[in-house]
């Protein structure tokens, strides 16, 4: 892959609704889990589960649904896909920059477009090509 430092990256936009998407994919998942178990903590260990594994997964293949659904992609600052190391250092890394909102805010301020989870877990996110 062509120097991933020049290719074009990810809109702020691009990235909050591809959030969005990965939450609410979360959320309808737990809630149908829910309605066939009746429990409140059945629905809330599938939305755990399926989100870890939507962006455990989904990060070591380049793209989370969200991702999918606006062409972006996660890859390492070499260029490269990330391995199941970065992929959960990136996981615990979002954890901690979504708690601590700084994090995700870092983005609109950083020349590179990267999060605090992206700085420490060396990935970009980028516009599909």
């Amino acid at each position: 892959m062509e120097n991933a430092k020049s290719l074009p990256k990810a809109e702020w936009f691009q990235r909050l609704g591809a959030y969005i998407i990965d939450f609410f994919a979360a959320a309808i998942t737990g809630y149908i889990v829910y309605l066939m178990q009746g429990e409140f903590s059945a629905w809330l260990l599938t939305f755990e589960l399926f989100f870890l594994i939507n962006f455990c997964v989904g990060w070591k293949i380049g793209q989370t649904i969200g991702m999918w659904f606006f062409k972006i992609q996660v890859i390492t600052t070499e260029g490269k896909s990330l391995g199941w190391g970065r992929v959960f250092w990136r996981y615990i890394a979002f954890t901690i920059s979504l708690f601590s909102i700084i994090g995700m805010v870092w983005i609109f301020f950083d020349k590179e477009s990267q999060g605090l989870h992206d700085k420490l877990a060396e990935t970009y996110v980028i516009k599909k090509i």
